[in-house]
């Protein structure tokens, strides 16, 4: 299109100097035409343009729609709606298909309104030409000279006009593409402050945190020290701010009020992707790449100790795992480990976190996907593993918090209770009820 519209250019330039050179009232002629035609670029591209940012935002929304179906594919077999889903995507198609159908058709009218406009400003061209030829203003060559330089103008237009479509097909897509880059980045790295050693102390000064940004606040007037090698857990009903916590342990969220120190450095000022190389995460969704078992467990580490990897097995519990594969570690477990359970995938992330042998261990709900007797094998090899790490953990279930140094209960974003397992109990407070309930 830049090439094209170079070459457009210099025709243009071209025609222009020669009529100004060889008879300026035929050029006044061409000034003349020339704004009919601009004015008719101007109508259809704001049309061209409106119809093409609400086409492009469509397609988008219906490729998010398609992939969330696929994800979705377990879940709408189980329930046996299978029809209702695709009628859903196929009535989403067809609108798409009509909008599309709609757009085409604009732009061929576009087109084809341009070439009549333009033929019909060339026809002008020859009776105003003809007419001062028969008045000995310009000769009957001329004429000819000047259809054809007019000619080559209405040519470039035309082809200008029909360059609009893609121009504006490609100013939306741009104009998306400059929304997403014109994001601050909350994490930039420029000047920030890397720490060489990280000790692992994490304090939270009156932090509050909202999704609303300012409404119903998710995590509220939060304060508390965790020093190096402490354990700390969160418990509390669903929503309470647990996770939001620890998404802000993690970087993931800043705070909107008060501050998030770690090692003593507020966490704004830090670079965060060198801090969380010595940060270790496991989570309820379990997320598995489509490698070996080995890659797996090894993830980000580009040369791992053998005998490192066959200790961190044995301490996750992975030893009969790994001997019922074919391959043993080597062993490829499918997209997301769709070969596993979801006790194994949850026993390989565990692993992963002990690969990486982490100053900070965060554990959201690390052992929900274990049954019982796995979970007390799993829990043995966490108490180790949390040894001389501050440790954060979140969890549902009691009987994972039972060693921790400090339990903080949460309710509606707010620490409404602290204190060691046996002296929440003794409080009969909003603790005890979760216990007793358990």
């Amino acid at each position: 299109v830049l090439v094209r519209g170079f070459d457009i250019v210099l025709m243009i330039g071209f025609a222009v100097v020669v009529t100004l050179i060889r008879e300026p009232m035929v050029l006044g002629f061409y000034l003349v035409a020339a704004p009919l035609s601009l004015a008719m670029i101007g109508f259809f591209r704001n049309r061209l343009s409106e119809r093409n940012q609400r086409f492009r935002q469509e397609v988008e929304d219906m490729s998010s729609s398609v992939s969330e179906m696929i994800d979705m594919i377990p879940v709408t077999k189980a329930h046996g709606l299978e029809q209702q889903e695709i009628s859903r995507v196929e009535k989403n198609l067809q609108q798409i298909h009509r909008k599309g159908h709609r757009l085409d058709r604009l732009n061929a009218v576009f087109e084809s309104s341009t070439w009549v406009t333009l033929q019909i400003t060339q026809v002008i061209c020859l009776v105003f030409t003809s007419i001062l030829a028969t008045r000995g203003v310009i000769t009957v060559a001329e004429v000819v000279l000047y259809q054809f330089l007019f000619g080559l103008i209405v040519t470039s237009i035309t082809d200008i006009l029909l360059m609009v479509p893609y121009v504006s097909k490609g100013l939306a897509s741009l104009n998306g593409l400059s929304v997403i880059l014109s994001e601050e980045d909350l994490e930039s790295r420029a000047e920030k402050t890397r720490l060489e050693t990280v000790e692992g102390h994490v304090e939270f000064d009156q932090v509050s945190y909202s999704y609303s940004y300012g409404e119903d606040w998710a995590v509220r007037n939060l304060s508390f020290v965790a020093e190096p090698g402490d354990c700390i857990a969160f418990v509390g009903e669903s929503g309470s701010g647990k996770s939001t916590i620890m998404n802000m342990v993690t970087g993931f969220f800043h705070a909107q009020q008060g501050r998030v120190l770690l090692d003593g450095v507020d966490q704004r000022e830090l670079d965060l992707q060198a801090w969380r190389q010595h940060l270790a995460v496991v989570t309820q969704s379990v997320l598995l790449f489509s490698g070996s078992l080995r890659d797996n467990i090894c993830y980000g580490i580009t040369d791992p100790n053998e005998q490192r990897l066959l200790d961190v097995v044995r301490a996750s519990r992975l030893e009969e795992v790994v001997t019922d594969l074919p391959q043993g570690l080597d062993t490829p477990i499918g997209e997301n480990g769709v070969r596993l359970s979801g006790g194994q995938r949850q026993r390989i992330a565990i692993a992963r976190a002990l690969m990486r042998d982490p100053k900070i261990i965060i554990l959201d709900e690390a052992t929900s996907s274990l049954d019982m007797i796995t979970e007390k094998k799993v829990q043995e090899a966490i108490d180790s593993l949390v040894k001389g790490r501050t440790t954060f953990i979140v969890a549902h279930r009691l009987s994972t918090i039972r060693n921790a140094d400090r339990i903080i209960v949460m309710k509606a974003g707010e620490a409404v209770e602290r204190g060691s397992l046996q002296s929440l109990v003794d409080a009969d407070g909003e603790f005890a009820a979760l216990n007793a309930l358990q």
